[in-house]
């Protein structure tokens, strides 16, 4: 059964240079300035969703690639973290951009459970330098499915609804003659 999302961490995705632990309700409504980051937080569940159905680099490759989703580029920023808790289950991963090909490689990727009776938390690494989520692998190939599967199955029933969107491929960017289409 899909858990819902209690907190999470971002570092160096777009236009946010560090959220940490930032608390999420059943429902959340941003508000703020125009150049804020409220697109850029929204399409964080996107890029999420896509990285754990195995669609991570072909999500950014039509992005403009690796480079344009570090803050606020591979200079200043060297990886983009997320931490993702969901109850007792908890999803890390770390990205890393490639010089060769503008996409990102995973130089982590790992499962958290914290709800063990004996309060022993259970960490376990998937792996590091695979260009593609293991998580749904993960499930398969090991005995750590209880851990994986929760947290997989919550992220791939995420649908993201962007109201007001001003993204790059918004109607309100579009020529006055092409907005409606």
């Amino acid at each position: 059964m899909p858990q819902a999302l209690d907190k999470l961490t971002i570092k160096g995705f777009k236009s946010i240079q560090s959220l940490e632990d930032f608390e999420l309700k059943n429902l959340n409504i941003l508000i703020g300035a125009n150049g804020a980051g409220k697109s850029n937080f929204v399409s964080f569940f996107s890029f999420m969703r896509e990285a754990v159905e195995g669609r991570l680099n072909l999500h950014f490759g039509t992005k403009g690639g690796a480079y344009n989703q570090l803050f606020p580029g591979p200079k200043i920023t060297k990886h983009i973290y997320a931490y993702l808790q969901f109850g007792h289950y908890g999803y890390e991963l770390k990205l890393e951009p490639t010089v060769r090909d503008n996409s990102l490689i995973y130089a982590d990727e790992s499962i958290h459970f914290s709800g063990k009776p004996n309060g022993q938390p259970i960490h376990c690494s998937i792996g590091t330098g695979h260009y593609e989520s293991k998580i749904k692998k993960q499930l398969k190939a090991t005995e750590n499915w209880r851990v994986s599967k929760p947290t997989s199955d919550s992220i791939s029933k995420w649908f993201v609804y962007h109201l007001n969107d001003t993204s790059d491929n918004a109607a309100i960017r579009r020529p006055p003659h092409c907005a409606r289409q």
